[in-house]
């Protein structure tokens, strides 16, 4: 598909591009659920194991076109410290795709804003303050 958009762009054209991007964005936000349902299922599953068969979400990750099946273990090898902090396999891969969901779910709404400054904001994104303990965890992955 970024071929046809870099085309469609070359001859100025981008109301053409829409509809694909469009539907990049709508498999985008079924991604995002997936992660987002995947992360708090893991930390769900962390915190009252008690013996309890870990779920799956191997029907929900293959249905929003996401490869990956080592991410279908991930509740069952999820822990806690018991303290609020966690760790799930896979979390930072988990992490970039909800990120590149995110991005892909802008770029319809950059379009259609035209070429303001605000456009150009919601394509490239803002440039993100992360509190330094984010910085500590996500080093840790």
């Amino acid at each position: 598909m970024p071929a046809k958009t870099e085309i469609v762009d070359f001859l100025g054209d981008k109301e053409l591009a829409l509809p694909a991007l469009l539907d990049a964005a709508i498999i985008a936000n079924e991604q995002a659920k997936y992660v987002l349902s995947l992360l708090q299922m893991a930390a769900s599953h962390a915190e009252c194991t008690q013996g309890a068969a870990a779920p799956s979400l191997r029907m929900d990750r293959e249905a929003c076109g996401i490869a990956e099946a080592s991410f279908d273990r991930v509740v069952a090898e999820s822990s806690s410290d018991g303290h609020g902090s966690f760790h799930i396999p896979g979390a930072h891969r988990l992490v970039v795709i909800l990120d590149n969901a995110l991005k892909a779910m802008l770029v319809p709404l950059a379009l259609c804003a035209g070429g303001s400054k605000e456009a150009r904001a919601l394509h490239e994104g803002p440039a993100r303050e992360r509190p330094p303990s984010y910085n500590r965890r996500h080093d840790e992955w």
